[in-house]
């Protein structure tokens, strides 16, 4: 079988996925186990590649001058939420950030939700 296509590559990463052996997933696609995996490692290499960062890993990687521009259209909850939770190198967990905000835990979670979803154009 010659060279698998960039969807033959997604396939085969999908059949290993599911849970079958390089082996099963060669004889679903009439291919070697060796060329089944060279396909897994590219889909993996090509999704790695072209995967977006996360908001979190954007906001550890800006400047103070980026970080003080965000922080300045944010409430004070907010703020607390940014510092703390999505700005931090080491966030508080949600329970945490709950007894700081005096809310519940799932409150917590959907106002960081609620920020992340502000956020996500500004960042």
């Amino acid at each position: 079988m010659p060279r698998m296509t960039p969807q033959d590559d997604a396939r085969a990463a999908e059949l290993i996925s599911q849970g079958l052996s390089y082996r099963q997933a060669a004889v679903k696609l009439g291919a070697t186990d060796k060329t089944v995996k060279a396909a897994v490692e590219r889909h993996r290499a090509h999704r790695r590649a072209h995967s977006k960062p996360s908001l979190r890993d954007r906001l550890l990687t800006m400047t103070a001058k980026e970080l003080q521009r965000v922080r300045k259209d944010l409430d004070q909850r907010e703020r607390m939420i940014f510092d703390n939770r999505l700005a931090s190198e080491k966030p508080l967990t949600l329970q945490q950030l709950a007894v700081g905000l005096e809310v519940t835990r799932q409150r917590a979670h959907q106002l960081e939700a609620d920020l992340l979803e502000r956020l996500s154009d500004v960042a």
